[in-house]
């Protein structure tokens, strides 16, 4: 597991509230086999940080992971910098990631609307040329009660609506 704090599950009541550990459930129970988490996200990522900070943990681990998930960007759109570095940053990622990572789409928004809108434009590019499986983690069916406390992260809410989108996408590739 790749990505932010959205993948620790801040904001969410518990650890198992959190989409991380509810898709590795659904995983165990579609294979019948114990699937191992390793989850190298960090609170505060951005997209560069997970190109070089969490990727080269997998690396000097010696990890030759079954499936990756990178759910990554938020803080991208918050960070003061232009489209262009976006472009980079998103084109960065999606060399560096490892071919079939299911990579969460970005949610477009003023005023994130320009950068989520290239970010995505980058990450759609890398998957038409089959590097990576686009999800979209915010196609959630209300906005009622999805936000913890902080109006940032996820409630358990929230994250029940993003393990169902992590799952369709997870689905689609180890079931």
């Amino acid at each position: 597991v790749l990505g932010d704090s959205a993948s620790q599950s801040i904001g969410a009541s518990t650890p198992e509230a959190g989409y991380v550990l509810r898709v590795r459930d659904r995983l165990d129970a579609a294979t019948g086999e114990r699937w191992r988490v390793v989850n190298l996200s960090i609170t505060g990522a951005k997209m560069i940080d997970v190109v070089d900070r969490q990727l080269s943990a997998v690396a000097a681990l010696g990890l030759g992971p079954d499936l990756v998930t990178s759910f990554i960007g938020a803080n991208d759109l918050l960070y003061p910098w232009g489209i262009d570095d976006a472009r980079r940053d998103a084109g960065r990622l999606a060399e560096a990631l490892p071919k079939g990572t299911l990579q969460s789409r970005m949610v477009g928004g003023p005023p994130s609307r320009p950068k989520a809108s290239a970010i995505n434009d980058v990450l759609q590019s890398a998957a038409d040329a089959g590097a990576l499986s686009l999800f979209h983690p915010w196609d959630w069916p209300t906005t009622r009660g999805v936000w913890a406390a902080d109006r940032f992260h996820p409630s358990d809410v929230g994250y029940t609506h993003l393990t169902e989108a992590v799952w369709r996408a997870v689905e689609l590739t180890v079931t």
